[in-house]
Order: structure tokens, then C-alpha cells, then sequence
């Protein structure tokens, strides 16, 4: 290879000669408040027996060797030692960075020195004092091809033949595995090099009787001395009599929970109204749908992201209206009913890419849901009955068919629309035109008005 390096050692007098002589010790510590002089840009050892070989993979790679106060470049197949420069005074900073092609087309490093005045451990332009390009020498000529080696030997393949044990050597049966070699390549071996028998292990004793299945049901608690604003009651015990409904005799109480709802005054510093009505687990596994309608009053601060929750913050990258109503939901669920998010839509292989998706998963006290987050867009005349049959109509289908569209490895017990609309009226037509539509329109799926008031453009 020829050595375009620029003269290494003329690095040194170049240098020298654009920074001056300087008679602070150079150091390698990265601590600028000292006097000496600070690497930036090449990685540190601390002595020569540990860099790394010199090859093409690591050609312009430059390293600074702590013990010698020393730079080594490497220039393809080995090192070259370049000169670190001195800075007069305190504070000085010596950046290296790969070279600009212009300046070293086969590549190569560019050194920079000069006095870090702004004390922030960064070489800026300004101040930079001298500065000098390493180049790369470039690639020779490819050498003539080396003579052809000798022919080897044929291989001979090895085959394995497997035969049933004799039942003297295995009472239970099992498998002679034998090898050797086929010269002939008739799949079969001339001779037995070497033959292992495994044996079948002996049918074990009969297991004890299983235990009976665990059945659970589950009941709403009301609003009062047990629980205050409500809450569910999960009881678990043993089907001791097979029809895989929990009798009141097969309740075991060590199994069976008392969940309480706590209502959350607020979502991120919007006044949340949930109206008593929270979701429950139970309402993932019920066969009927259910509506609930929630306000969120966001009064003359606005929509505040930064207050959110750590999971929530995890649908606002990056941040859109749409990714903003999703991470608001996502609280939302959360403060109605403890839901957790599980995953977002990028995080979920469809099984139709093309097709329907869900926005999030949750999980709701045990049950999973799929949820949709959209946003009624008020028309210009105003949101009329008809046009809120419409968008119930196509947002429940696409709900369906997202739910629909999860991979096996995903069962979600039931599907939840969440539709944001601005200010009362439209919410309440909303809610009216819900009511209104036929069941099989509805199915089963959890419907939640979030009504928004206040400052809420960024929704």
C-alpha cells in the first residue's frame, strides 16, 4: 500500500509550528479543569499491549494510549504514532474526528487543538488554534494469484443406520443407533464403527386424583360501607361437583378478592368526571355491550403531555394529535377502571397488515381489551342524529374487525371504542344516538364518550 500518510513525523513539525511551543504536560484525563491538555474523539487505553490489532476494519481508527501519552492511528495493517500537539495554558482540548473526504479521499482523521474558553468540554469553531489532516495511504496494486494446491482425498460420508432394540435389551422397546462408513454411497454402512442402544423408560405408577377445576365469578359491589364508590367482587374456589359454576360451598375465601374502585380527580391536570360509572373486569367478559360517558375539563391551562403518565408518554413518540388522544385514553382507562397498557399498535404483528388495527392493548384487572381511540370531528353544519348513527356505525365495525385482526398469540377478552368530541352538545347527541342503535349494531363492544371542555385543541 502506498504511504500517502503526509509525512507522520511532518504532522509533528507542521503542528508544532501552527500551535507553538506550549509548556503544559499533555494529559489524557477528560477533566478540563486542570491544566493539561484533554483527547476528545479517540478512544483510551491504558497501554500499548491493549490495542486492538491494526486491520482494514478498524483503517482510520485512532486510540490514545494513557500510560505513554501517545496517539496511534491505524493506518489498515499497523500503527502509526502521531504527535500530540501542546496548548499553551490551561483548558486545552485536542479533538479528533474522521477527515472530510476532500481533504483524505482514501480516508483518514482530522486533529484540532486550541483552549477550551467556554469551559464545556467541547472544541468549538471558535476556537479552534491549529488544525492538521492524517490521511490514509492508498490501496497498491492487488498481487499475482499463488499457484493451485495439490488435489485432497475423497471424503468418505458416514450414514446412521437406526434399527428397533431387541426386546431382551429393552423390555419396553427403544432404538439401536449405529454409524459407519459408505464408501460405495448406497446409503447403507459397509461396517458397524460404532452402536448405541437407547431403551424406552418403564410406564410409571398411576398418578393421584387431579384437583377439581378452579371456577370464579364475579359481582358488582355497590357504592357504600364495603367499597365507596363501588367496586367487584372476584370470588375462586373448587367445581367439586362438575357443572363449572361456582356454588356458594366451593368458595374458598383465600382465593377470592374484594377490588374497591378509587376514582382519580384528575388525567394530567384535566379535571376528569367519570359519574360514578367505572369499568369493571367483569365488563370483558359479559356478553352485552355497555356505554359509558366521561367528561375531561382541561379549563385555560390546555392539554399538558408532560404531565402524563410514564405509560401513557409511551404513545406520544412521536407526537401527534392522533398519538396525544391515544396517551390521554390510556390514562383515562387507567383512572376508571386500573387499566395497563400492554402494547401499541407498532408493537403488534396484524395479521393483516393492510387491514383494521387497534391502537392499544390494556389489561383491566386480569382481562385484556383492544382498544380503538378516535375522535368525532364536528361538521360544519353540526353533528345531527343521522350523522351520529353513521360514525357509531363505522366505528364499531372497524372495532370488530381490528379486534378481529390480532395474532393468535393475542386473545383479547372484548374490543373498546373510545371517541373524543368537543364540548356537550355534540357529546350528548353522541350518547342519545347510541342508545338508539339497533343490538346488533352495538355487539358487544365497550363504548366510552370522553366529552372535552376547555382549552383542548391540542386533542
Amino acid at each position: 500500500m502506498q504511504n500517502s500518510f503526509r509525512g507522520v513525523y511532518g504532522v509533528v513539525a507542521s503542528m508544532a509550528s501552527l500551535i507553538g511551543c506550549g509548556e503544559t504536560a499533555i494529559g489524557a484525563e477528560s477533566d478540563t479543569s486542570g491544566e493539561g491538555i484533554a483527547v476528545v474523539g479517540a478512544v483510551t487505553v491504558e497501554l500499548a499491549s491493549g490495542l486492538p490489532s491494526c486491520s482494514p476494519e478498524r483503517r482510520g481508527a485512532v486510540y490514545f494510549v494513557k500510560s505513554e501519552e501517545q496517539l496511534y492511528y491505524c493506518d489498515t495493517w499497523r500503527y502509526r504514532k502521531l504527535p500530540l500537539p501542546t496548548v499553551s495554558g490551561s483548558h486545552g482540548l485536542c479533538r479528533v474526528e474522521p477527515a472530510d473526504l476532500t481533504a483524505c479521499s482514501n480516508g483518514g482523521v482530522a486533529i484540532s487543538t486550541g483552549v477550551d474558553r467556554d469551559r464545556d468540554g467541547v472544541l468549538d469553531a471558535n476556537e479552534v488554534e491549529a488544525s492538521e489532516h492524517v490521511c490514509s495511504g492508498l490501496d497498491g496494486a492487488d498481487g499475482a494469484d499463488g499457484a493451485d494446491g495439490s488435489d485432497g482425498t475423497d471424503a468418505v460420508s458416514w450414514v446412521i443406520a437406526l434399527e428397533p432394540a431387541p426386546v431382551s435389551e429393552c423390555p419396553a422397546g427403544g432404538t439401536t443407533i449405529q454409524a459407519g462408513p459408505d464408501a460405495d454411497r448406497d446409503g447403507l454402512p459397509e461396517s458397524i464403527a460404532t452402536s448405541r442402544t437407547v431403551c424406552n423408560g418403564q410406564p410409571g405408577a398411576m398418578g393421584a386424583p387431579g384437583e377439581d377445576a378452579l371456577v370464579e365469578r364475579a359481582s358488582v359491589i355497590a357504592p357504600g360501607t364495603e367499597c365507596e364508590f363501588g367496586g367487584e367482587r372476584r370470588e375462586r374456589g373448587l367445581d367439586t361437583n362438575g357443572n363449572r359454576e361456582l356454588e356458594d360451598v366451593e368458595i374458598l375465601p383465600t382465593l377470592s378478592v374484594v377490588v374497591c374502585f378509587v376514582p382519580e380527580a384528575n388525567v394530567a391536570g384535566a379535571a376528569l368526571e367519570l359519574g360514578g360509572e367505572f369499568l369493571r373486569g367483569s365488563d370483558l367478559e359479559a356478553p352485552s355491550p355497555r356505554f359509558l360517558h366521561y367528561t375531561l375539563d382541561f379549563g385555560t391551562t390546555g392539554v399538558d403531555t408532560g404531565a402524563l403518565s410514564a405509560q401513557a408518554q409511551r404513545a406520544l413518540t412521536p407526537e401527534t394529535a392522533t398519538s396525544v388522544r391515544e396517551a390521554y385514553a390510556i390514562d383515562l382507562l387507567h383512572a376508571s377502571g386500573g387499566a395497563d397498557l400492554l402494547a401499541l399498535a407498532g408493537e403488534i404483528d396484524f395479521t393483516d397488515p393492510a387491514g383494521a388495527r387497534c391502537d392499544l392493548t390494556v389489561e383491566i384487572q386480569g382481562r385484556e381489551a383492544a382498544v380503538v381511540v378516535s375522535a368525532a370531528n364536528v361538521p360544519f353544519d353540526g353533528i345531527t342524529a343521522d350523522y351520529a348513527a353513521r360514525l357509531w356505525a363505522r366505528s364499531l365495525d372497524e372495532t370488530r374487525s381490528a379486534l378481529e385482526n390480532l395474532p393468535a398469540t393475542r386473545a383479547p377478552d372484548k374490543g373498546v371504542l373510545v371517541i373524543f368530541v368537543s364540548d356537550a352538545i355534540p357529546a350528548q347527541i353522541l350518547a342519545d344516538a347510541y342508545q338508539a342503535l339497533p343490538a346488533a349494531v352495538r355487539g358487544d363492544t365497550i363504548a366510552i364518550v370522553v366529552e372535552t371542555l376547555g382549552a383542548d385543541g391540542q386533542l
